[in-house]
């Protein structure tokens, strides 16, 4: 009974974001961050030095790639909540690819008519299957577009759709500084139907910067981001800060702040970056008494 009122209140939360947004938007497991080191820096990846998981960020960053890579995600989410991401990336002649897949589901619902024996169970599942491409030519100003088809099923009501995410990417150093400026146009495509509905998707601009600075022959790093986004349907404003330290060339510590968001405003995480695995661990904490949300990553490169 104490699972079937989480999940119950899961639900309930999931609906009443839709509701604050006038019942415009929908499809929030967009909105979930996807890389444990982005997720940790307050999901502030539009402007991030460029590695696999902020593809899904800002996807002009995948013109920087060198090397093949597969990254793998596992979060839990809200009550129950399954979020899994993979991606992998290849580079070729003239432009760079990537292949990503982004699901989300909470188990075992039990469905009720009335006060009595539960008559079955359902799965609410979301899926998102996304192909990125950037030409790598030679210029500090990179771009980048993804095509994503997205499904989602509640009960026996299910809709599918095809959205897109825009990004620009300038990079540029100043001695041991590296700064990148960066934007995206995120979620960008038209309404999902359902039998007696339709909603938006969760469409946003992100506007970004970051500045890294390197100690000489010490293996310190120092990262500082912040990023100001605008979710359309939502009216919503968001500025999210992070800040970074590297020690001994491969150990990690990141800590994130996102001012105008009420479910996960602090995160911190770290982890350790060795020549080609990278392991990554965030940690949200959530407002309204849901479990805390740990993020996992692990990032092959080739």
């Amino acid at each position: 009974m104490e699972r079937a009122l989480k999940i119950f209140l899961t639900l309930f939360v999931l609906c009443f974001q839709v509701l604050l947004s006038g019942g415009k938007t929908g499809f929030n497991f967009l909105s979930i961050g996807v890389d444990a080191r982005v997720v940790s820096l307050a999901d502030a990846g539009v402007a991030l030095p460029p590695e696999i998981g902020t593809i899904y960020y800002n996807p002009s960053g995948l013109a920087l790639h060198k090397k093949t890579s597969l990254l793998l995600t596992y979060r839990n989410w809200l009550v129950d909540g399954r979020f899994i991401y993979t991606s992998f990336s290849f580079p070729s002649r003239f432009s760079n690819f990537a292949i990503s897949l982004t699901s989300f589901s909470i188990p075992d619902i039990e469905i009720r008519t009335r006060p009595s024996e539960a008559q079955g169970k359902f799965t609410f599942r979301d899926l998102s299957i996304a192909f990125s491409a950037s030409p790598n030519w030679e210029s500090r100003i990179k771009t980048g577009i993804t095509v994503k088809y997205i499904f989602e099923k509640i009960f026996v009501d299910e809709t599918h759709l095809v959205a897109f995410d825009f990004g620009i990417l300038y990079a540029f150093a100043i001695s041991r500084f590296n700064f990148y400026t960066g934007a995206s146009l995120k979620d960008i495509g038209f309404k999902g139907k359902y039998r007696n509905s339709s909603v938006n998707l969760p469409s946003a601009i992100s506007i970004g910067a970051s500045a890294s600075y390197s100690v000489a022959q010490s293996g310190i790093e120092i990262l500082l981001l912040v990023e100001a986004k605008r979710k359309f349907h939502e009216s919503v404003n968001l500025i999210s800060t992070g800040f970074g330290f590297k020690f001994l060339s491969s150990f990690v510590l990141n800590l994130g702040y996102v001012s105008g968001r009420k479910l996960e405003n602090l995160r911190f995480g770290g982890g350790i970056e060795l020549n080609k695995i990278r392991l990554y661990y965030s940690f949200s904490s959530l407002e309204y008494n849901f479990p805390n949300s740990h993020t996992i990553t692990i990032n092959f490169n080739f």
